[in-house]
């Protein structure tokens, strides 16, 4: 709603009503349906010290904190138990397992991009349902932090391929 909470509607229509009572951005339900993950807060007043809740439908109220979590600005789900956190902040996206049934993560984080951009507070990547990732980066050697270009990576993150040169494509 209005207020950055998680609330649901009936199929058939009708008043909407509170799920999560925290400030949740950037909420991505699980593949069961009536989980979710959120990230506590708001953007746009987002810190370091941000963590990622567990809320569901079943429960309202508030959400289970996962711990390890402090510092992600958005998360999403990806397939089996990983998921997909952007840091505030330097910026990096990450894969990171966790365990929902004791809330935490597990192990440790590997690093999927540096230097992802986030125009009108919007972090610039996407996860599809088989879990893969697409995402946009700053390169070191564009002249501002809205620069970026179109290159290709390999398994191993080596980048293979580039279609043009270093420009302001996401921000016209």
């Amino acid at each position: 709603d209005v207020n950055s909470h998680v609330s649901r509607v009936s199929a058939t229509g009708g008043e909407p009503t509170r799920v999560s009572m925290d400030p949740a951005s950037f909420p991505c339900f699980l593949p069961d349906g009536r989980r979710f993950l959120y990230v506590h807060g708001y953007f746009h007043r987002q810190s370091a010290q941000s963590p990622v809740y567990l809320g569901s439908l079943d429960v309202p109220g508030p959400g289970r904190e996962v711990a390890g979590t402090v510092g992600a600005a958005r998360v999403e789900w990806a397939s089996g138990d990983r998921l997909v956190l952007w840091l505030f902040a330097d910026r990096s996206l990450v894969a990171q397992r966790v365990d929902l049934g004791s809330c935490r993560v597990v192990g440790a984080r590997d690093q999927l991009a540096e230097r992802v951009p986030y125009p009108g507070d919007w972090p610039l990547f996407s996860l599809s349902p088989a879990g893969i990732v697409a995402f946009v980066v700053n390169p070191p050697e564009a002249r501002n932090d809205y620069a970026s270009r179109l290159v290709w990576v390999d398994r191993t993150g080596n980048q293979v391929w580039s279609l043009g040169e270093v420009g302001g494509y996401w921000y016209a």
